[in-house]
């Protein structure tokens, strides 16, 4: 028997709709700002629980899962408002742009530092922020079901099984 109502996918909603951006004005300027600021802020940041993320997303992705859904009833936002997992992927890209230059002969300080410059900003940022828009676009538009779901039945008692 088929359940009576089609469960929708839970992605999060358009920028002005999300919780997380009340106490501002919600400008993409102004969260960046916000979060780059936060990245300054080694201190206040919990680097344990972005590396645990990090190993359990390679060993058990479903513990992963789990922790961003208990968040998302908690907190009501999907996202991390802590950018320790961001900082720990440009660390770890940052030592094996350095470790790819000594190993193939390119050791110069110059080339290190620019190979560098460009794994960060143009791989990881612009490819990053490019990648994930078109998948934010695709998932909003061919993903999302309709509030009132589809194909499920729509109140009352209806006809036999």
């Amino acid at each position: 028997a088929w359940p009576r109502t089609t469960p929708t996918l839970m992605l999060p909603g358009p920028l002005e709709d999300d919780e997380r951006f009340k106490g501002h004005d919600g400008s993409a300027a102004r969260v960046a700002a916000l979060y780059l600021r936060r990245m300054t802020r080694l201190r206040h940041m919990d680097f344990d629980q972005a590396l645990w993320q990090m190993l359990c997303l390679c060993s058990d992705p479903r513990r992963v899962y789990r922790s961003a859904t208990y968040h998302r009833g908690t907190k009501h936002q999907w996202a991390r408002d802590d950018p320790a997992f961001v900082v720990l992927i440009a660390y770890l890209l940052l030592v094996s742009t350095a470790a790819w230059c000594i190993g193939f002969g390119r050791g110069s300080p110059l080339s290190v530092l620019s190979l560098a410059l460009y794994v960060l900003l143009v791989d990881f940022v612009v490819l990053g922020a490019a990648l994930s828009t078109l998948a934010w676009t695709v998932a909003n538009t061919y993903l999302l079901l309709p509030s009132g779901g589809r194909g499920g039945r729509s109140g009352g008692s209806g006809g036999g099984d």
